[in-house]
This record gives C-alpha cells, sequence and structure tokens, in this order.
C-alpha cells in the first residue's frame, strides 16, 4: 500500500476458464470491496493478457489514478511482477 492519497485498490481480473474459478473469483471479489469499504477504499478492476501487458497497466493506472495499491493474482515462481510492485 503506498499514502493512502486515492483510496483506491487494482485488481486484475482474467477470463474465467471453468466454473470453479469463475466462483472462487466472484467471491474473492465480494469480500474484498467489503473488507475495503470501511476503511475507506474502493476497488478497480482491470484487464492483461500477460505479465508484461499487467506490468505495463501498473504504470498506466498510477499516472491515471495514483493507486494505493495493487493485489497480485495468479503469482508465480520468478514472477517480474513482485519485483515491478515494489517500486511504487
Amino acid at each position: 500500500m503506498r499514502t493512502g492519497r486515492s483510496q483506491l485498490i487494482a485488481v486484475r481480473i482474467e477470463p474465467t476458464r471453468d466454473g470453479i474459478n469463475g466462483t472462487v473469483l466472484d467471491r474473492f471479489l465480494h469480500g474484498l470491496t467489503e473488507a475495503a469499504a470501511p476503511a475507506g477504499y474502493r476497488v478497480v478492476l482491470y484487464t492483461a493478457e500477460d505479465d508484461a501487458a499487467e506490468i505495463a497497466t501498473y504504470d498506466e493506472l498510477l499516472s491515471a489514478y495514483d493507486l494505493d495499491g495493487f493485489v497480485l493474482t495468479s503469482t508465480h515462481h520468478g514472477d517480474t511482477r513482485t519485483a515491478t510492485s515494489t517500486r511504487a
């Protein structure tokens, strides 16, 4: 989390590959927005084709909305997004 300037948290959503993943994502997003609201945060959703596109999207979103944080999903070994997220 950054300094609390915009009260916005961004989450990447990916295409649903099966019914279980869609249900899990739905519950996760619902829980996240419910938990964020009492603290005054709102959730912004975005899409990206791959990790490189997601990193580019970070910069775009930070420039446009000055987001306070990102929720990383679908992380994997050697994930370059984790190193990128610490520079914000």
